[in-house]
């Protein structure tokens, strides 16, 4: 593979700010990812998304804790060609572990090579073959994270402008998505402001059904009640056996970052559209010692919105994630000890 370079985050590319405490009264009562933690700590857990690949151990400081009775089932998705193998490799060395490629919408970049007559930056076609490649050498692999970002920094940056940045996305996205299709893979899928988009792409390259991929996840979700009805609408069109859609929360977004009443209110009121049975829990950190306490705080945030128990919420995740990753292989994946 052509791509040497290591990838790690760039912190300038988040898009919505970091808080150590998420304000407004939505939030009373919600303890701690640690504390969560503790009171799950036999619990079994599925963390549907995350980085642990990329061991950051400077960041998402508060997730922090290392140990956990039971193991934890967990995915970790790659953002970009450079981090593809890497991403490959670390799963690899545990049973409790999947992988997941892709090409992140933040990071486009990594993809562009030479510039047209304009001037502008072209989409090398290499990375294309080369995930293919990856995808067929590896069964056991998902697709993620892909998606459309309206706030990424490569859509304010591009040299052609916004529009062009934007159907940029959308080319590469759709390009995942198929292949995903093709080789019948798990996606999990990254959308800031571009819900709409995102169904457009869904009902256009999905006609007919059987063209689609096993499973959805939406990633983090940021999305309003009107989106998840609107996507469950059309999903229930679908002649389909088994649920296309799932939806997954993490503290790491869905608290930590988003602080205003305003983002919880509206994302409070979308888990309330999901059935009970299409909610994933995601611990959505960048090192393997804080998955426990990731995963558990977005559990912990969930039993927070839906009033139930906390060990209810989790037995009922954890069973969300086993089949949203086993529809890879059709059987379920079962965490031993």
């Amino acid at each position: 593979m052509r791509y040497a370079k290591c990838y790690c985050f760039r912190t300038n590319d988040l898009f919505l700010p970091p808080s150590d405490r998420a304000n407004g009264a939505l939030l009373d009562g919600l303890i701690s990812p640690l504390q969560s933690l503790e009171q799950l700590s036999r619990t079994p857990l599925v963390d549907t998304h995350g980085h642990a690949h990329l061991q950051r151990e400077n960041e998402t400081k508060d997730y922090h804790s290392g140990h956990h009775h039971s193991p934890i089932l967990s995915l970790t998705c790659s953002v970009a060609p450079s981090d593809w193998n890497k991403c490959l490799e670390y799963a690899a060395q545990s049973p409790h572990r999947r992988a997941a490629i892709g090409v992140h919408p933040w990071y486009l970049d990594e993809l562009m090579t030479n510039k047209d007559n304009n001037n502008i930056p072209q989409v090398d076609p290499i990375w294309y073959a080369e995930m293919e490649t990856l995808l067929q050498t590896h069964p056991g692999c998902l697709v993620g994270e892909i998606g459309l970002c309206q706030k990424a920094r490569f859509v304010r940056t591009f040299p052609g402008g916004k529009p062009a940045a934007l159907q940029l996305q959308r080319q590469v996205f759709q390009q995942q998505l198929q292949l995903a299709a093709q080789y019948q893979r798990p996606a999990s899928i990254h959308c800031v402001q571009q819900h709409g988009i995102v169904f457009d792409v869904f009902r256009q390259l999905f006609s007919p059904p059987s063209a689609a991929p096993p499973a959805l996840a939406l990633h983090s979700f940021t999305g309003t009640a009107h989106h998840i009805r609107q996507l469950l609408q059309w999903e229930n069109s679908l002649p389909r056996d088994e649920p296309l859609l799932y939806f997954g929360f993490s503290h790491v977004v869905n608290v930590a970052m988003c602080t205003s009443e305003k983002s919880q209110r509206q994302t409070r009121l979308a888990i309330l559209e999901v059935p009970y049975d299409r909610l994933l829990v995601e611990s959505d950190v960048a090192c393997e010692t804080a998955v426990p306490a990731g995963t558990a705080g977005a559990v912990a945030y969930l039993a927070l919105v839906l009033q139930r128990p906390l060990h209810e919420v989790a037995e009922q995740t954890h069973h969300n994630g086993l089949r949203f990753l086993s529809t890879l292989s059709g059987e379920h994946s079962e965490v031993t000890e």
